[in-house]
C-alpha cells in the first residue's frame, strides 16, 4: 500500500556493492587498511532511497535493487530529532517488499512545524526470491498489540516486514520485529491515537536451515537517544535483523514510564545490524538489536 501523503524526492537511489560471494571462507578483504576475513554468505549489494516527508503527513519511499537481484531483507532510516530548534518526528509505519526487487518504507511526520526525511534501505541478493506470507489484526485505538505471520511447512523465516497503515488519526509505534520461532515472524506496535488500525506482520520464507539469532541490549536513559549494534560471529554473515524497543506503560504516560521509540534499523555491513531509538519517557528502557546469522 503506497503512502497517501505527498512527498518530494531528494536524491537518486544510492547503491553500495559488496561484491560476489566467496566460495570458501578465508579470503581477505581490505577495509581501512585492515585485513579481515570475508563471510561465506552475505547480501551482495545495498540500495537506498530518501524522500522528504511534509509536516504532519504520510510519506513513502522505495529502494530498488540492481538488475538481476532481489530484496533479501530491508531496513529503514527515519529522521528523528526531538531536541533543538525545529524538532523532527518521522515515525516508521511500514517496511515491505513491494516487488521482487523493491523495498518500500512508509512513515508519518508527527511534527506540525518541520519537514523530515525517510529512507528505505534494500539489502539485495541473487537467486530465488523468498515467498511472502502476511497476517493482519485490528489494533484498538490507544492500545498495543502484536500479530504473527507463519511460513509454510518446509520453509523458515529469512526476513520480515510490517505495515501499520499509519496516518494523522492512526499513529502507531512499532516496538518489536522479530522471529519467534523458525517459521514465525512477529510484529508488535502501540497506538498513540484513539482510532483503531490494522497491524500486518510480513514473513519472508524459504527452504533451508533457520539462521541463528544473536542480540545486544543497551540501556537508554529517559529523554536521550541510544544505539544497539550486534555482529554475527566470525565465519557467518547477516541474513536479516530485528528489533525490540521497551515500553513500560501506556504511550500517554511518558512522564512515568520508558517509551523507547525505534526510528532506524539497517545493516551496517554484511555482518552487523544496527538499531537506533530515542526514549521519550522519563525512565530508562531497553533497546535490543537482533541479528539472524548463517
Amino acid at each position: 500500500m503506497a503512502g497517501s501523503g505527498s512527498h518530494t524526492e531528494l536524491h537518486p537511489p544510492q547503491r553500495r556493492r559488496f561484491g560476489p560471494r566467496l566460495a570458501a571462507f578465508g579470503a581477505l578483504v581490505i577495509i581501512g587498511g585492515i585485513a579481515v576475513a570475508a563471510p561465506v554468505y552475505a547480501f551482495v549489494s545495498t540500495s537506498s532511497h530518501d524522500v522528504k516527508v511534509h509536516k504532519f503527513a504520510r510519506g513513502s519511499t522505495t529502494a530498488t535493487c540492481p538488475k538481476g537481484e532481489h530484496v533479501a531483507f530491508g531496513g529503514v532510516v527515519a529522521q528523528y530529532q526531538p531536541a533543538g530548534p525545529g524538532p523532527k518526528y518521522v515515525l516508521p509505519t511500514g517496511m515491505r517488499r513491494t516487488a521482487d526487487d523493491r523495498l518500500t518504507a512508509y512513515g508519518f511526520n508527527n511534527s506540525r512545524a518541520t519537514e523530515g526525511h525517510l529512507t528505505a534501505v534494500a539489502h539485495c541478493d541473487r537467486g530465488n526470491v523468498p515467498t511472502a506470507v502476511e497476517k493482519s489484526q485490528l489494533l484498538p485505538g490507544g492500545e498495543g498489540g502484536s500479530v504473527v505471520a507463519t511460513c509454510p511447512a518446509g520453509t523458515v523465516v529469512v526476513g520480515g516486514g510490517f505495515d501499520t497503515y499509519g496516518g494523522p488519526r492512526q499513529i502507531n509505534l512499532v516496538d518489536r520485529l522479530e522471529r519467534v520461532s523458525a517459521r514465525q515472524w512477529l510484529a508488535s506496535a502501540n497506538s498513540i491515537t484513539p482510532n483503531p488500525t490494522n497491524l500486518t506482520a510480513i514473513a519472508y520464507c524459504a527452504p533451508g536451515a533457520a539462521p541463528k539469532v544473536y542480540s545486544v541490549t543497551v540501556k537508554v536513559p529517559g529523554h536521550t537517544g541510544g544505539t544497539a549494534r550486534v555482529s554475527c560471529p566470525s565465519g557467518t554473515s547477516l541474513a536479516f535483523g530485528g528489533i525490540e524497543a521497551a515500553k513500560t506503560g501506556l504511550p500517554y504516560d511518558a512522564a512515568h514510564t520508558a517509551q523507547v521509540e525505534a526510528f532506524s534499523w539497517t545493516a551496517a555491513s554484511t555482518s552487523q545490524w544496527v538499531v537506533r531509538a530515542f526514549n521519550v519517557g522519563s525512565r530508562t528502557g531497553n533497546l535490543v538489536a537482533l541479528a539472524y546469522c548463517r
